[in-house]
């Protein structure tokens, strides 16, 4: 690891107790980099702040277009993810009450990534070149809790089936490499707030646009399509250049198509408006791109295979998944969903270690793994845009990767005209 990133990896850290508190506490932390020899005995699976973030910029470094310098990052904030007694013993992990399980890394000039503290799991699990990621606004992001719960479930499971034998870890001291990216295609960040719910009135009062229809508008931009829907034309061209809130004053016209276009979406899915969230049924959405001219599969269950050919043919995938789950009699109920758009998906081969016990000492190999990063927008405005584990996966009884936490995951592919 680069010696002057070593020196400078003395941050200040704050401290969540995920889910039940979002109160923090101020920690001063430096890190010790002994190489003495681990004895079975003693080992820890804790990996060291530093390594976690040099595996970080590593990884974002490999992004195409990042000019980002490892030796010259600057760090703003880590915060420190830890379970919660309920969630520890639901998993059957009464030793990991109180362990730390992810760094939340972000960086002074913008970027952040989700990183692994043990080395029984996978080494990271979202990141991006820009933006921030702040563990607070889980509280309220739906997406974003969903992903933490989805990633806390997933280390446990792993901590819990890895055992003793054998062991991941990174190795800092060898690159990462980019296999294969495709996208993002867009670079569109939209909103549920103004101007993209300027025709979404209640009363006096306006209310949220809802992520439904702001994610199938987002996909209609990048497609530029249908010109006319219900009697109304659009100028896709002048829509697309508004990348954000701050262009609607630039392009007055095609802001106000935009948001007559986000309303005709939403009164096509019944949406339920509200002034601090509004909700439609995803299950709408196909039979709505249908009747606009696009031709997409149905509202179907998540696979990473399905996604990435999607991607592969340059049709960004509309995704959506729910938070709780509840039984009322013999049904199941399902609530707090949002939907958002995947635009892109890399494959990265990432350096760990394969450690297993021999004659009391840990005996260790280099090994490379594939992981699948997507690419979500999540319809707030740019905020948490970046690259994730999809919906966080873990093996089932058959060996095969399911996801985790995140209720029902569906999805909508191969949207095109």
């Amino acid at each position: 690891m680069n010696k002057n990133l070593k020196n400078k990896l003395y941050v200040i850290i704050f401290t969540s107790l995920l889910f039940y508190s979002c109160g923090e506490n101020n920690v001063i932390a430096s890190f010790d980099h002994s190489t003495k020899a681990e004895s079975f005995k003693d080992i820890s699976y804790k990996i060291p702040v530093s390594d976690a973030v040099f595996t970080v910029l590593d990884v974002i470094n490999s992004t195409k277009g990042s000019t980002r310098n490892a030796s010259s990052a600057e760090i703003e904030n880590i915060e420190v993810v830890k379970t919660t007694p309920a969630i520890t013993r639901s998993l059957k992990a009464n030793s990991l009450s109180s362990d730390t399980l992810l760094y939340i890394i972000n960086f002074k000039d913008g970027g952040f990534g989700v990183a692994a503290a043990d080395s029984r799991t996978a080494p990271i699990y979202a990141y991006s070149d820009k933006g921030h990621f702040n563990l607070k606004d889980t509280c309220q992001v739906l997406a974003l809790k969903m992903f933490i719960k989805s990633a806390i479930h997933t280390i446990l499971y792993d901590i819990n089936n890895q055992g003793n034998n054998p062991r991941f870890a990174e190795t800092p001291e060898t690159r990462n490499e980019l296999l294969e990216q495709v996208g993002p295609f867009m670079d569109i960040e939209w909103s549920q707030n103004n101007p993209y719910n300027k025709e979404c009135v209640i009363g006096t009062e306006y209310a949220k646009a809802g992520c439904v229809a702001i994610a199938t508008a987002q996909i209609c931009a990048y497609n530029k399509y249908p010109d006319t829907f219900e009697g109304y034309n659009y100028d896709w061209n002048t829509i697309y250049k508004i990348k954000s809130s701050s262009d609607q004053y630039k392009y007055p016209d095609a802001t106000n198509q935009l948001a007559h276009f986000i309303r005709r979406v939403g009164l096509n899915v019944g949406m339920k408006y509200g002034v601090k969230e509004s909700g439609a049924k995803s299950e709408k959405i196909p039979g709505l791109l249908r009747k606009m001219g696009y031709t997409c599969s149905d509202l179907i269950s998540y696979s990473d295979k399905g996604l990435v050919e999607s991607l592969k043919a340059g049709h960004p995938v509309y995704q959506c998944g729910f938070d709780k789950e509840s039984d009322y009699f013999i049904f199941q109920t399902h609530s707090d969903g949002h939907a958002w758009v995947v635009d892109g998906y890399r494959y990265e081969m990432l350096n760990i270690r394969i450690c297993r016990p021999r004659r009391g000492e840990m005996d260790c190999d280099s090994e490379k793994r594939r992981f699948l990063f997507v690419r979500n927008n999540y319809g707030w405005g740019g905020l948490y845009n970046g690259w994730y584990q999809p919906f966080v996966t873990m093996p089932d009884t058959n060996g095969k990767r399911i996801p985790t936490f995140a209720f029902k995951p569906r999805m909508i592919t191969n949207i095109h005209r």
